[in-house]
């Protein structure tokens, strides 16, 4: 095999490798409005608000489209309001109680909260949020180990 055939041959590896790439980045992040206790999520999949730490004392919500898009977007997660496009299961582990569709989220005063959005496969976005006394999410400085 002469230089030039190993060229191409390389030069393909390497289109397929960065097509391959862009193709499999599909961008999971999310942010948060305090002000209007609010989650900009992209290309939503399955949320999750969980308590960091005591989770059977607490409220945990698993939030899912209820249709799938076809589109790639940011989809609008109002705490105080929750849109009926998404499937929302409220868990209150202690007492085996699950509520169907809450219209809010209502989380625990003074407490710390996980937030994942899980993406396709082991793709996934976690952030970390305290609630003040009134049981309002607030943005967290540093991102505080659970583990020791």
């Amino acid at each position: 095999m002469n230089s030039k055939n190993r060229q191409a041959i390389k030069n393909r590896i390497i289109l397929v490798t960065i097509v391959f790439t862009l193709c499999a980045c599909d961008n999971h992040d999310f942010t948060f409005d305090e002000e209007k206790q609010t989650f900009y999520v992209h290309d939503m999949l399955s949320f999750y608000i969980e308590p960091d730490g005591e989770k059977e004392l607490f409220y945990s919500y698993d939030i899912e489209l209820k249709e799938k898009k076809k589109e790639k977007g940011i989809d609008t997660l109002d705490l105080n309001n929750i849109s009926s496009k998404y499937q929302v299961e409220a868990c209150f582990p202690n007492i085996d109680t699950v509520v169907n569709n809450p219209k809010r989220a209502v989380l625990t005063p003074n407490t710390r909260y996980r937030v994942l959005h899980m993406g396709m496969g082991r793709v996934y976005g976690v952030k970390y949020y305290q609630t003040d006394s009134t049981g309002k999410l607030k943005n967290e400085e540093e991102p505080k180990s659970s583990t020791r």
